[in-house]
């Protein structure tokens, strides 16, 4: 009797630790999580530092919490710092969860931003065979993100085809469809990219502005100007705070001349991103088309020394300087620009045609000379060299080439690209008119395919001049 009265005791007394470790337990947890939420918040808020410190303490606390890891290999992406990410996200699959499917993607993702595609592919290809649905999506997109990066559209393409026809219902905001679509285009398929392009239109919900950009596009691409200004304004309606947008627009107006449209679209894009170098170099290139040259200099000079855009900032900028009139300073730019750059030759060129207009020809020969061996093209300085050497062709030998206006005297007229150079740009110094680059691409249709796109050296054979 004895012992099965105290054996009652030790049940309810086991049962009393029982109820406490339950509930130190869901007290864990609940803290656990409460710690994550509030790391989480101060990630959202932008309290970077401190939300490392945050989901650093929660992962010290569980290391085995998938959320923790994540959360910590997010705060530090946002900071600039992929590499530690990389490493929190490998030691978890490696002590925890190998086969812990966000994290996997996380990782993929990491590497993608690393541009270390093959280990992401690797990653992503081997779950692609066990995850389905919206999961199967996931993974699509990610292997299509890392091919476009490295141009493998034909494996985008691919791709696609696999994903849209075993999983195509679940591609629901159309993604997959969109990054064929921009593979397609790269590739010159235009009417099946609009084909994939209005199946995106049909998705329900928000439309992401970057099908109407891509639409336009098209549309350009296919000689459709109305259709493509609707599908860029489109994309405005969508997404009204983009700078990309604006940018796209100010793309679309230059190339069809429409500079003084495109110069306003290109500052509304600076309004939301001031410290983009391209957008700006764009500025100032579609101002220089309309003759305005002060704001022009004012704009190549604001990003001569952004390495991204340097070389093209520079050329940009001297051939401002020479509309000006501004000899003296466009050599000055040009010369600090070739002691970093001596192998660049349009600076090279610049120089020694500048010397020759004032008939300082030794100077120009020197010049020339000194960056031969230097030269990226040192044939293009060597016909340079020729040409002062014997000034006075004969004409049966070589047309009459012009870098300007042309003078109504020659009877067979031709002009020689220069970098930088497009039909609407040559319109303006032959015609007076950036509108008439269609009569120059009529007469050169044998060597001219896109108006933006000309190698220079090109003879252009002029028309409409008499």
């Amino acid at each position: 009797c004895m012992g099965l009265y105290l054996n009652k005791y030790l049940w309810l007394i086991a049962f009393a630790i029982g109820i406490l470790f339950v509930r130190q337990l869901v007290a864990s947890t609940a803290s656990s999580s409460e710690r994550i939420e509030h790391a989480g918040d101060l990630l959202r808020a932008g309290a970077i530092d401190s939300a490392i410190v945050a989901f650093s303490a929660a992962v010290e606390k569980d290391p085995a919490s998938e959320a923790a890891v994540l959360g910590l290999a997010r705060a530090f992406i946002v900071a600039g710092q992929p590499q530690k990410a990389l490493h929190h996200l490998k030691t978890f699959l490696s002590k925890r969860n190998p086969l812990a499917f966000r994290v996997r993607l996380l990782l993929a993702e990491v590497h993608i931003a690393l541009r270390q595609y093959e280990q992401a592919e690797r990653q992503l290809v081997a779950f692609a065979g066990l995850k389905k649905n919206r999961e199967h999506s996931v993974i699509a997109y990610l292997l299509n993100t890392s091919y476009l990066l490295q141009h493998k559209y034909a494996e985008v393409i691919s791709n696609s085809g696999r994903f849209l026809q075993l999983d195509g219902p679940t591609d629901s905001n159309g993604k997959i469809r969109f990054q064929r679509a921009l593979a397609l285009y790269k590739l010159g398929s235009f009417e099946n990219a609009i084909s994939d392009i209005r199946v995106c239109l049909k998705k329900t919900g928000p439309i992401n502005s970057d099908v109407f950009i891509l639409l336009g596009q098209l549309h350009e691409a296919l000689g459709r100007p109305k259709e493509a200004q609707l599908a860029f304004l489109s994309a405005l309606k969508a997404s009204p705070d983009s700078s990309r947008i604006y940018e796209a627009l100010g793309d679309f107006n230059s190339r069809v001349a429409r500079y003084s449209r495109a110069s306003f679209r290109y500052s509304q894009a600076l309004e939301g991103d001031p410290e983009n170098a391209e957008i700006e170099l764009k500025y100032g290139k579609s101002l220089f088309m309309q003759g305005s040259f002060d704001k022009a200099e004012q704009s190549f000079s604001k990003i001569v020394s952004i390495k991204k855009v340097k070389d093209r900032a520079h050329y940009w900028l001297v051939r401002t300087l020479l509309e000006k009139d501004s000899d003296t300073r466009a050599v000055g730019v040009a010369q600090n620009y070739l002691q970093e750059n001596p192998e660049k030759n349009w600076a090279v060129l610049t120089l020694a045609r500048l010397f020759r207009m004032s008939g300082q020809v030794e100077p120009a020969k020197s010049i020339l000379t000194q960056h031969l061996s230097s030269s990226s093209n040192p044939v293009e300085l060597y016909n340079e060299i020729r040409q002062l050497e014997s000034p006075m062709l004969a004409p049966q030998t070589r047309p009459d080439v012009v870098s300007g206006r042309i003078p109504a005297t020659s009877s067979e007229r031709f002009y020689e690209v220069k970098n930088g150079d497009t039909l609407s740009l040559i319109s303006q110094r032959v015609y007076g008119d950036a509108e008439k680059w269609n009569i120059l691409l009529e007469a050169n249709r044998h060597q001219v395919s896109d108006p933006n796109l000309i190698a220079p050296g090109t003879l252009l054979r002029l028309r409409g001049l008499e």
